[in-house]
């Protein structure tokens, strides 16, 4: 099971786990290691993670990823999503097609330079996610693209 982080318990995302943070940014990554320098990066921008998961453990019964970023994006309390790390084909083609027609809210992410990941990135570029190739730069990217004046009042 994914290993999920929350601040709230969301019925829609139906998650257990640990508090992670009073953000507004919901993470999905491949691996955990990237979450605590990420949590450290998004709160020099007024920023903070309110929903973890971490897909290397699998995610709970019958959700899958591009489900997981539907949710993500209808749940009132995410501004953001960030997305950490290549998604399988069938996730991917999945995942483009919601990316490209029908979400509300800005997806920062992050793929390295390997070659077949490159291509990954550049095709969730064009489907309108803002992505970096320096996992240093996530925190900066996501203040860019979110908000900020309102959100201590959501």
């Amino acid at each position: 099971m994914a290993i999920l982080f929350n601040k709230r318990k969301r019925d829609a995302l139906q998650g257990g786990g640990s508090r992670l943070g009073d953000g507004h940014i919901g993470i999905v990554t491949r691996s955990a290691a990237l979450v605590p320098q990420l949590a450290i990066q998004l709160r020099r921008f007024g920023l903070a993670p309110s929903l973890v998961v971490v897909l290397e453990e699998g995610l709970p019964a019958g959700l899958t990823v591009p489900e997981l970023l539907m949710r993500l994006d209808a749940d009132p309390v995410t501004d953001a999503v960030l997305l950490i790390g290549p998604l399988d084909e069938q996730d991917e083609a999945a995942c483009l097609a919601w990316l490209a027609g029908h979400r509300a809210k800005p997806v920062v992410g992050f793929i390295d330079d390997t070659d077949p990941a490159q291509a990954q990135r550049a095709r969730w570029q064009q489907a309108g996610a803002h992505m970096t190739r320096n996992p240093s730069m996530l925190g900066e990217l996501t203040a860019s693209v979110v908000d900020t004046r309102w959100l201590p009042f959501d």
